[in-house]
């Protein structure tokens, strides 16, 4: 069964159907629609002789190879020859790595060309078309790679003693570390945008912030201290690129930037449980949405053994966090810049946190990427009582870059750290200005 005469003049002397016939040729991998093979076969009994339309191909037939790669995750390979025949013969021929790519699906046709031979008589010659359809191979996917990578930092992850504390000194306070926008990783030439930046002011700045709020916030005694990271922690997510892809003016290498971000936020974090427990909330920004989440990876594998820090890494753009009649909410912000959209806000944590909602009565939202600070009070009546929900913008310690300064963006360089009581709502707040 070579050649699709064979097949058929098989079928015609067993007196079989052209169903057998089609599935005799599915077999050795060529398809055949089915009303064309009855056709053969009749024109067969009827003593004529069986050709396979099929448009001859350029180049050599001995072996012509058209190889096609669309993109890096498909490819297609049609092969002309008297002798590649089956998938193998294809595969060896387009010289396929099997290690990289998968063969989807193939087809091979048939059909016989006929010329005169040096002694004038007719041969007829074979030839054969196989086409193969392949699909790079997938490697880890993000779910499987993270869980590796997990379980590979939490096995160098050191193991913290307990850490002694006054208990009768503590107040029922909690303490928000906010120190947004830094931007890791940002560049800015003084001459050029009346501020310099890089990697090495920046960390001088977010330690100098973090240690200063810190002392202060000592003073009142927190049981717990929110440490909130994200909101633009990185400048960019790969490749001088924000997550969206906009080019941005970045000091040295991507890698830099992240292993300074995490000693920073490891410090920080390790600093802040001498005082109290610390709850570390990641939130994602525009810059680094990616990235961002990477390190809250990190730092839940680094400090894992560690009683009184705990981790709230999510992949969604809002986070919350209760503490006693409080409730906070936090989104980085770039959609929310008009009125009309903070406005959404205080309907966004009822509907996203309706039992917290319906037992707290302080209630804020905190948000980054503007790089100012400001404050609105949503007001609204809930049978005899009027309530209120804060939206507050808060600060960034960068400086300005050469983009933001053509626009004329201009702002105070700042940190926070917010005070809340547990039974009494807002305690009040501190701020370290650069």
């Amino acid at each position: 069964m070579g050649t699709v005469s064979d097949v058929l003049m098989q079928a015609i002397k067993e007196n079989r159907t052209s169903r057998w016939a089609k599935e005799a040729l599915a077999a050795v991998g060529i398809d055949m629609a089915k009303r064309t093979i009855q056709v053969r076969m009749k024109r067969l009994r009827e003593g004529g002789k069986v050709e396979v339309p099929k448009p001859e191909p350029k180049g050599d037939l001995a072996g012509t190879v058209k190889d096609t790669t669309k993109g890096s995750e498909d490819r297609e390979i049609e092969l002309y020859s008297e002798r590649v025949v089956t998938l193998d013969d294809a595969l060896a021929k387009g010289q396929v790595d099997l290690k990289r790519w998968d063969v989807e699906r193939f087809i091979v046709n048939s059909w016989e060309v006929g010329a005169k031979g040096p002694d004038k008589r007719i041969r007829v010659t074979p030839l054969w078309q196989v086409k193969v359809w392949l699909k790079a191979k997938k490697g880890w996917s993000p779910s499987e790679f993270k869980a590796i990578l997990k379980e590979d930092l939490r096995d160098l992850a050191p193991s913290y003693r307990p850490v002694w504390r006054r208990s009768e000194r503590e107040k029922p306070i909690l303490a928000e570390m906010s120190i947004f926008d830094a931007h890791f990783g940002k560049l800015a030439w003084s001459p050029e945008t009346g501020q310099d930046y890089d990697l090495k002011i920046c960390e001088s700045r977010y330690m100098e912030a973090a240690e200063k709020l810190l002392v202060r916030a000592e003073m009142e005694s927190p049981e717990r201290i929110l440490y909130v990271v994200g909101n633009d922690f990185f400048h960019v997510d790969h490749k001088g690129l924000t997550t969206a892809g906009t080019p941005q003016d970045v000091d040295g290498r991507w890698q830099k930037a992240f292993r300074c971000g995490v000693k920073c936020c490891t410090k920080v974090t390790e600093l802040a449980r001498t005082i109290a427990p610390v709850d570390v909330l990641v939130v994602q920004g525009n810059h680094d949405n990616e990235k961002a989440f990477c390190l809250g990876e990190v730092l839940d594998s680094r400090f894992h053994q560690c009683e009184d820090v705990n981790v709230l890494n999510s992949p969604d753009v809002y986070s919350y966090y209760r503490y006693g009649t409080v409730l906070l909410g936090f989104v980085h912000g770039e959609n929310h810049g008009s009125a009309a959209k903070r406005a959404q806000l205080p309907v966004t944590m009822a509907t996203d946190r309706p039992i917290d909602w319906s037992e707290t009565t302080c209630r804020e939202f905190h948000l980054g990427h503007f790089h100012t600070e400001t404050e609105d009070v949503w007001k609204y009546r809930a049978t005899e009582h009027v309530r209120e929900v804060a939206v507050r913008v808060l600060p960034s310690i960068s400086s300005t870059d050469a983009w933001h300064r053509q626009q004329g963006y201009a702002s105070v360089r700042a940190a926070e750290c917010h005070l809340y009581h547990r039974q009494r709502g807002r305690w009040g707040y501190l701020v370290h200005t650069v």
